[in-house]
């Protein structure tokens, strides 16, 4: 059945970093037996994965007409259905978003956030590697992970350890489950707000930072650079550079009026991008040219963004 699919992120593409940089000690290490015996953990959830990219690339195959934000997620649809028609369209952000502003005299100084850090392809590790080269300079620095981080989960103990190795247990802070406006509260309070994903497509986390006119640092993967454009909206480095990753959070620290140019820029861009009018605008011109052209409206997703 012909059908508008909404690309929010790809399984398939998604699978060669599911497990990041983890060597196979880090990521036993990562792993507990009782969730080996009861099928979940990291494992478990690889093989959901492939499970999932072989009904998604069938979906690509199938389908006539997809919409999404990144010229990442349109180049990866391009490569598997060249006929597909596809459209641009932006996502509406929680109003807790545009109605909070970043100050660099109201922040806590030298914090760092990152949300979503559950994932090895988050790269997690990276930011923590990156965090304890800025304590050289700056040894009061801050790192906050947002999000599903507990104590139980395999992955979950392996970067509590990880935090402990690189003796910042007590430099870091677990925020936990956020809603919109304690979210946009906290992205607020930082200093920097840093992503050192392998993979992304256009990730909330960043767009979210972004709309509040919070300095970024993200890695160039996936849709990012759609989202932020080096230099100008934010700092970019490659995946896995915990040393630049380092350097990009160090100049922020040091220079108020690059993070502030940054910042302004940040949510200038993240403000038109996500303007409801806009967003809706898109969408009507896409369900209304679907219609046009004799196929029928479906609104589906496929794996959640960040």
């Amino acid at each position: 059945m012909p059908c508008l699919i909404s690309v929010q992120g790809l399984v398939g593409a998604y699978l060669p970093t599911f497990f990041g940089a983890l060597s196979l000690k880090e990521l036993w290490r990562s792993q507990r037996v009782l969730e080996i015996a009861t099928r979940r953990g990291l494992l478990w959830r690889y093989r959901e994965w492939v499970c999932g990219a072989r009904q998604e690339d069938e979906i690509l195959t199938r389908a006539e007409a997809f919409m999404g934000r990144t010229e990442w997620d349109r180049a990866h649809v391009r490569s598997v259905n060249l006929a597909a028609n596809y459209y641009d369209v932006g996502e509406v952000l929680r109003p807790a978003f545009r109605e909070h502003r970043w100050g660099v005299h109201q922040c806590e100084r030298h914090t760092v956030i990152f949300t979503n850090a559950g994932e090895p392809r988050r790269g997690t590790e990276i930011l923590l590697r990156a965090i304890r080269m800025v304590r050289r300079e700056f040894p009061d620095a801050k790192l906050r992970l947002a999000g599903q981080v507990g104590k139980r989960r395999g992955y979950d103990r392996f970067l509590r350890q990880m935090l402990a190795e690189n003796g910042l247990s007590e430099a870091d802070e677990f925020l936990g489950y956020l809603d919109g406006p304690a979210m946009a509260q906290e992205l607020c309070r930082a200093h920097v707000f840093a992503t050192s994903s392998y993979i992304e497509n256009s990730p909330n986390s960043l767009c979210e930072a972004m709309q509040v006119g919070l300095p970024c640092v993200a890695t160039y993967a996936g849709g990012i650079p759609s989202l932020l454009e080096h230099g100008r909206t934010g700092l970019l480095f490659p995946t896995g550079d915990a040393p630049l990753l380092a350097d990009m959070i160090l100049r922020i620290f040091r220079d108020d009026s690059l993070a502030c140019r940054l910042g302004r820029a940040a949510r200038a861009t993240a403000s038109e991008r996500h303007a409801p009018q806009r967003v809706l605008s898109q969408l009507l011109y896409a369900y209304n040219d679907v219609i046009a052209n004799g196929h029928e409206t479906y609104h589906c997703q496929t794996v959640s963004r960040s």
